[in-house]
């Protein structure tokens, strides 16, 4: 109970340095103070100058041309268009950004697409790090270019999309896009039948930590996302250790996708239950996974919302696998711990003792 208070206390930590980041208002009082987006919309018109930083949160803003940025621009999970000028550094991470004018500063890209349009100017570097770069002919890097990853050949369709979108292309991509989506919940579907058939009881062990702490399970996931890129970078800039570092966010996104599994199958055992019927566990956890990745894909496309409500649920799954998984190393710690203290293992002496009565040995 106390290592779980000291994983509440630092979920608590992080939820509390959130909401001091983003505590300062959408809209600013003047435009000395800095902008922070929080899955809304903004828009820097022509002429305007912001003096101070831009950031973005799950949301979307776009420095017309002509506009100014004194300070530096950041997206996470979010879109930003830069038509006019950002004086200082551009960093996008699981983000797309758009660049149509110049950026003053370095441009750092973590695990997302950057767009340079055929008058990009980009005077400092470009650094890369698990991120996409579509380069239009006539794009402009002045400085150094750096990164885990080698860029991709020059296209300039990505760029151009929003001109060339027609009301057919639109329709065409909103079906595609719900086969995607139908798609992918299936497949989810089926991982969680199979989970419910091969690995049922540790399963109903990750089920049982979020629902019986949901705001712990979901602390402790939100730390591990945020602890987990500062880690990543750290062990990736020495070289030796960028194995261990590729380790650590592949565990994670198995954590993931377990804790995902897990919610679904909850969600499909609330809904037999609101139903009085009795399904069969891969039924349940199909059903409850299906439902609960069409809903969080369809959320996306909500203005302000997007892509928050399944992050959240995600943390709460992986707060959950990783508790579960560290209640069953201290379980295996302390019968280790017995075994080395008295020597034997109970089901030994137990079975030495029946050999001794019945005078018969193996």
């Amino acid at each position: 109970m106390k290592r779980r208070a000291k994983w509440l206390l630092g979920g608590l930590m992080l939820l509390t340095a959130l909401l001091v980041w983003t505590a300062r208002p959408v809209y600013a009082r003047s435009q000395a103070d800095d902008k922070v987006i929080l899955g809304g919309t903004y828009v820097l018109p022509a002429g305007e100058t912001l003096q101070g930083d831009l950031r973005v949160l799950g949301g979307s803003a776009t420095i017309a041309q002509g506009a100014r940025v004194v300070g530096d621009v950041t997206v996470i999970g979010g879109e930003a268009v830069v038509l006019g000028d950002v004086e200082g550094d551009l960093t996008v991470t699981g983000s797309t950004a758009r660049i149509l004018g110049t950026v003053a500063g370095d441009v750092n890209l973590v695990g997302g697409v950057l767009l340079l349009g055929p008058h990009a100017v980009i005077q400092g570097d470009l650094r890369r790090m698990g991120g996409v770069v579509h380069r239009s002919p006539g794009a402009q890097v002045l400085g150094q270019e750096s990164g885990l990853l080698k860029p991709e050949a020059p296209s300039s369709a990505l760029v151009k999309e929003a001109e060339t979108t027609t009301p057919f292309s639109a329709l065409f991509r909103l079906i595609w896009w719900g086969i995607k989506v139908t798609f992918r919940a299936a497949l989810l579907a089926a991982l969680a039948a199979l989970l419910a058939l091969f690995a049922e009881a540790p399963t109903r062990k990750v089920i049982a930590e979020m629902t019986t702490a949901p705001l712990i399970t979901g602390g402790v996931g939100l730390l591990a996302y945020a602890l987990l890129p500062v880690v990543f970078v750290v062990f990736a800039i020495t070289i030796v250790l960028i194995p261990l570092a590729i380790i650590l966010v592949a565990l994670l996104g198995l954590a993931v996708l377990y804790g995902w599994l897990a919610l679904g199958w909850m969600l499909g055992d609330k809904i037999a239950a609101a139903a009085k019927q009795s399904w069969a566990a891969p039924v349940s956890a199909a059903l409850g996974t299906f439902l609960l990745t069409l809903l969080a894909d369809s959320l996306r496309v909500v203005p302000c919302i997007g892509w928050v409500p399944g992050f959240l649920v995600s943390a709460v799954g992986a707060g959950a696998v990783m508790l579960a998984a560290w209640d069953a190393y201290q379980h295996q710690h302390a019968q280790r711990k017995t075994v080395l203290v008295d020597g034997s293992l109970p089901s030994t002496s137990s079975s030495s003792s029946t050999r001794s009565d019945g005078g018969e040995e193996a």
